[in-house]
């Protein structure tokens, strides 16, 4: 978002630029007369750098098809979306390297590529209470863990799930 006409007629779409001094409200970079930009030249970026840079820009990890997530290490974290196949009921889990039990539910998610399990712990069970098998759903933030040479997602502090 652009304040300000003499602003906006000095920025070119698809023109590469350097901003400083630039107020950011959610998802909004707004520039102002305070800020300072100036033209760049293109630059490279490798796919891992874009993808933090998506992570730091919309607070949340980039959607990745279920067959690209098997390409990750354990503890990446991705969002992924799809149909939701299979729901279990809520489990109580004896954790190894806490000694304590935990609840925690299951459910498969299948895109056009695959499909996946999808553990959430505690108090992310909650976000799974309005949804059904047959829903299209996008979970943000959760991460990868490997068992078996199959890979499975876990939910994180910062996992969300929308309809």
């Amino acid at each position: 978002m652009v304040y300000g006409k003499e602003r906006f007629k000095s920025l070119e779409e698809g023109r590469t630029y350097l901003f400083r001094k630039v107020l950011m409200e959610k998802e909004v970079m707004k520039v102002t007369k305070k800020t300072i930009f100036s033209k760049t030249r293109e630059t490279e970026v490798s796919k891992d750098l874009e993808l933090q840079a998506q992570m730091l820009v919309y607070n949340q990890s980039p959607v990745c098809s279920i067959t690209k997530i098997q390409s990750f290490d354990e503890i990446t974290s991705v969002s992924v979306e799809g149909t939701v196949t299979e729901i279990t009921s809520v489990e109580q889990v004896k954790l190894k390297r806490k000694r304590t039990k935990e609840k925690r539910i299951r459910f498969q998610l299948t895109d056009k590529t695959g499909s996946v399990w999808i553990t959430l712990w505690r108090k992310d069970m909650e976000q799974l209470r309005e949804t059904s098998v047959g829903d299209f759903v996008k979970v943000i933030n959760v991460k990868t863990s490997w068992y078996h040479e199959t890979v499975y997602l876990n939910s994180t502090d910062f996992t969300s799930i929308c309809k």
